[in-house]
């Protein structure tokens, strides 16, 4: 039979209410019911859900509407849902932390046909506030899933930066800028040992664009701080007898990863981010073999200024990590068409991966532009790193 041909009919959309929509004809009826009952063919709709109207856009509000996505998917599997996202800038920061992430899209799967669609007005138009510990997508047994024209970002500021006021033997004293957040208030408690994402590097003193030091600018680990006064800190640094190559004046970026992802995917197939925008927080990983990803025409970019001078960071982790190192391999993905900006770990990395990084404009990582372990069928075409490097283990 062929699918491409359509007929109008009308069905209750996931929502409840009666939607008209498009599903195959036949040459004629007969025919048609004849193929359905030998193939088990199934008629299929694309519904539009205005989910401000239909469900309000808060974390319980956006749960109810995936929950009557899998229903709907449950007895039509080859239908697209469309959750519209109208201009706006809608708070989820309250959602609990602890659990699965703000928006769950565990246990989507639909037919070789159908798809599930978070939609935005766009990446400029549509903008969701997380809190900056929360995960805030999660998807366990995820399959063919989009996240199209959406802005994402956090509550808190989740980086800092000052100026050097002195350096000893495993301190650095910094006067931070006005506005940006102390580190007592980045420290994060859950976070112990070297491998704990505090680090402080050197970038220039900017007001609009703070560019990556490269030379003898390597990553400092740091464990603790002490407040001296209002906005002056000593920061202690795990290596007590270490004084870095710092001068009263230097420009400095401070981090502490936070808890939580941007993304999180386990097992599944097909995920696309198509202009979607984080600030404040960027790490996505995809992990158990998920295959066909799509990262495209995305960005992540630094917050807006605080007294007119912008983070040196966008955010204090890295972008998409396909893959972990052991991981099963992942195939089919595409990386394109994306623009990076100061990252605070590797902008893009893949762990026994296979597929296309193209076109991407990657500019000021704080560790690697691209890092690639054990991924030899990854192709890298007309990409432009800019202060950072491409590593392949």
């Amino acid at each position: 039979m062929d699918c491409a041909v359509r007929r109008r009919h009308a069905r209750t959309g996931p929502s409840g209410r009666r939607i008209v929509f498009s599903v195959r004809e036949p040459p004629a009826f007969l025919i048609f019911l004849a193929i359905v009952l030998q193939s088990g063919c199934v008629p299929a709709a694309a519904f539009e859900e205005d989910v401000e109207r239909a469900y309000g856009v808060t974390p319980q509000g956006i749960a109810r509407a995936i929950d009557d996505a899998r229903r709907d998917f449950a007895a039509h599997p080859d239908d697209t849902v469309i959750l519209d996202f109208a201009p706006g800038h809608y708070d989820l920061s309250h959602a609990p932390i602890a659990g699965r992430g703000v928006i769950d899209v565990s246990d989507i799967h639909p037919g070789d046909h159908g798809r599930l669609i978070l939609h935005g007005a766009g990446s400029k138009r549509t903008t969701f506030v997380f809190n900056r510990d929360a995960a805030w997508i999660y998807g366990r047994d995820t399959s063919r899933v989009s996240f199209v024209g959406l802005r994402m970002t956090a509550s808190q500021y989740t980086v800092s930066q000052g100026h050097v006021l002195s350096v000893a033997a495993g301190a650095v004293v910094l006067v931070f800028e006005d506005g940006y957040p102390s580190p007592g208030e980045l420290f994060n408690p859950d976070r112990s040992g070297r491998s704990a994402g505090r680090y402080l590097r050197r970038y220039t003193d900017s007001a609009d664009d703070p560019h990556l030091i490269e030379s003898g600018n390597a990553q400092i680990p740091w464990s603790g701080a002490e407040r001296i006064s209002r906005n002056i800190w000593r920061i202690i640094l795990d290596n007590r007898q270490f004084k870095p190559d710092y001068h009263p004046g230097d420009f400095v970026c401070v981090k502490s990863k936070r808890n939580g992802n941007a993304y999180w995917f386990l097992g599944g197939n097909d995920i696309t981010f198509d202009d979607v925008v984080w600030t404040l927080k960027s790490r996505g990983v995809f992990r158990g073999g998920v295959g066909n990803i799509r990262v495209v025409n995305s960005a992540i970019v630094r917050a807006p200024a605080i007294n007119g001078h912008v983070p040196c960071l966008s955010t204090s982790d890295g972008g998409p990590q396909i893959g972990q190192p052991n991981d099963a391999p992942t195939t089919g993905d595409v990386v394109a068409n994306n623009t990076f900006v100061a990252t605070g770990d590797d902008s893009i990395a893949y762990f026994n991966g296979s597929g296309i990084i193209r076109n991407n404009t990657i500019s000021d990582s704080f560790a690697r532009g691209i890092l690639l372990v054990r991924s030899p069928g990854v192709r890298l075409e007309d990409n432009h790193g800019i202060r950072c490097p491409v590593l392949r283990l």
